[in-house]
């Protein structure tokens, strides 16, 4: 019999919670792919009762070009591919200040689209290189100890976004090379003698619920937080960001009260992070409200940030696009440049079960990384009931996946209904998307038993 049973058209796709229901105790999802692609969906599924690390995947009856000829609406600005599966830009949003696609062979990198060319060049001992790969052809290269990219002070002109009001938007496709804390782009410098904070975009800021995440810095005073050791007023997505070889885009937005991290060009849900000084915040969207910087103003940077005792926060890994905006784009805008951007690459969005907090052979609960569940013919909530909760991690020779647990009779029963889903996709009108784009979900699976 099949292993599973794919009920919904991902053109239903706001309610991606469904595209996630396993219906037999025995399967464990590695991860979740959702690919460009028709909406006319079939299962592949394999009957075998020792099909170890089984790809069942939902594919396309008549499956599309990955390759992008879709023109942006007005409202959103144009990306056309060339035929060859790199995208180029063609029209941005109005609020465009400065993309830069590093294609130039070595620095300088000039800001292709914008209101001036920003020209990036390196920093001291820096030796940032160019690449031949990534989402629009090209990349820079970071080593991850020495390497960044600066525009001084003194000309960052409109890169200064506290001139034009207290939003912001920063975007780009990242390579991820190590597991440390790596600063992507925007103005930000720690020194304490002279910090100069605005808007930042990090990954992996752990202090303060950042650990492997997309992070979203933005700062009023260039200071710490008042009453902290450090600026803690930053977002951070509740789905980690790995390296694991493969391009992400990641983003911010600031609206001027809340700031919100991407990845993927999907804002999730990250609730109830609680500090050192026991104080409970929801990290995604984060709520801040006091503006941006605009009494000092800092480098723009590309790398790594400026701290007390010099350049340090080293990004490993490889950048392979750039974008700073004026305004706070919605979600929908930024879905549709990742869409758009993902060149050759059919990935749209990706749920791996990761968590850092388990070892080989240990079990997390799936909130630990962001999934929700339900349980029973009334879809009784069990996300908050850490001992029946319907849907577990576990990590096995070196991959984690999800699979349905419990400890009574109703949650081990394969007849009881139960579902985990992801909160949240909001924001987004999939509608609007063309036809041959995210209508494909790709499972990988761990199927060591067989069904009943």
């Amino acid at each position: 019999m099949p292993l599973i049973k794919f009920t919904t058209s991902c053109r239903f796709f706001t309610k991606i919670s469904r595209v996630v229901t396993v219906v037999s105790v025995y399967i464990a999802i590695s991860c979740v792919d959702v690919l460009i692609g028709n909406p006319l969906l079939h299962i592949d599924h394999s009957d075998s009762k020792k099909d170890v690390n089984h790809s069942a995947c939902a594919v396309a009856k008549s499956a599309k070009d990955s390759r992008f000829d879709q023109i942006f609406s007005a409202k959103t600005g144009d990306l056309m591919s060339n035929g060859e599966g790199i995208v180029t830009v063609d029209q941005w949003p109005d609020s465009l200040v400065a993309f830069w696609d590093f294609s130039e062979a070595d620095p300088p990198y000039l800001s292709k689209k914008g209101i001036a060319k920003f020209p990036l060049v390196n920093g001291l001992r820096s030796t940032v290189t160019t690449v031949t790969e990534g989402p629009f052809g090209k990349a820079a290269a970071f080593d991850g100890s020495t390497d960044f990219l600066i525009i001084p002070a003194t000309s960052v002109g409109g890169l200064n976004l506290s001139q034009f009001g207290n939003e912001c938007t920063v975007i780009a496709w990242v390579k991820r090379e190590s597991d440390s804390t790596g600063f992507i782009g925007g103005m930000w410098q720690e020194d304490d003698n002279d910090p100069r904070r605005q808007y930042g975009l990090f990954v992996d800021l752990p202090v303060y619920g950042g650990d492997d995440r997309v992070c979203g810095h933005i700062s009023k005073t260039g200071g710490s937080t008042k009453g902290y050791k450090y600026s803690c007023d930053y977002s951070s997505t509740c789905r980690f960001i790995r390296n694991t070889g493969e391009y992400r885009c990641i983003a911010m937005t600031y609206d001027g009260s809340k700031i919100i991290s991407y990845l993927d060009g999907m804002r999730d849900s990250y609730t109830g992070f609680k500090d050192e000084k026991g104080n409970v915040h929801d990290k995604n969207p984060y709520t801040f409200i006091e503006g941006l910087n605009n009494n000092t103003v800092s480098d723009f940077t590309v790398g790594a940030v400026k701290l007390t005792g010099g350049y340090s926060n080293w990004f490993q890994g490889k950048i392979g696009g750039l974008a700073v905006f004026k305004k706070a784009l919605t979600n929908e805008q930024i879905m549709w440049i990742h869409v758009n951007a993902n060149g050759a690459d059919p990935q749209v969005l990706k749920f791996d079960f990761f968590s850092l907090s388990i070892h080989e052979g240990a079990e997390s609960y799936a909130t630990t990384f962001g999934w929700n569940s339900l349980r029973g013919d009334s879809g009784k909530s069990t996300s908050g009931m850490k001992a029946v909760q319907n849907f577990e991690s576990i990590l096995l020779n070196g991959r984690h996946f999800l699979f349905r647990a419990g400890n009574d009779d109703e949650m081990m029963n394969v007849k009881s209904p139960a579902m985990t889903y992801f909160d949240q996709i909001k924001g987004i009108d999939f509608s609007r998307l063309n036809d041959s784009m995210i209508h494909v979900a790709r499972f990988s699976l761990n199927n060591s038993h067989a069904a009943d």
